[in-house]
């Protein structure tokens, strides 16, 4: 069948879903559509089981602690839901990336450890806490392994670079 994978893709059902994760990935033309916590993502890939194997993947590789943390004299932490949902946001992140430049869908410490999933893992936590609170940062440092200190300093240098553009 070398060849006519192209025909394959074309009968694929036109819709996945995984309810569990809470996303949805439907096929839109020549392209699919990945809806996941109320973002979506357009991809050029046609069979939208593809991309639901794709990302669930990558979810599973996508590790974070999670751990309650003390903050203003409150335990912050993200509940099962929340963190499932902060494990897709990072996943489906990374997928795009993957896919824009044809890489395995294959997460690594590496990808884990990039201040692009800082900036991820940081705006879920204000989506729980509220921006630029102390709580959101406590509670995303914690997520990612760092000192509160240092989430900051590179926030404030992210921010300068962001001013600058």
């Amino acid at each position: 069948m070398k060849g006519f994978h192209w025909l394959a893709r074309l009968f694929a059902p036109p819709e996945a879903v995984d309810r569990t994760l809470g996303v949805r990935v439907v096929r839109e033309r020549s392209a699919c559509r990945v809806h996941a916590g109320g973002q979506s993502a357009l991809f050029s890939e046609t069979d939208p089981g593809r991309l639901l194997r794709d990302l669930q993947s990558l979810v599973s590789e996508a590790h974070f602690q999670r751990v309650a943390t003390e903050c203003e004299g409150e335990t912050v932490l993200l509940s099962e839901a929340e963190h499932l949902a902060l494990r897709v946001q990072v996943a489906l992140h990374w997928m795009r990336y993957f896919h824009s430049v044809k890489a395995p869908m294959k997460l690594s410490r590496r990808e884990l450890e990039h201040p692009q999933t800082w900036a991820v893992v940081v705006r879920q936590a204000e989506i729980k806490y509220g921006a630029g609170s102390a709580k959101s940062i406590c509670l995303a440092a914690a997520l990612l392994g760092m000192a509160p200190a240092d989430l900051l300093r590179w926030r404030g240098v992210a921010q300068q670079r962001e001013s600058l553009m």
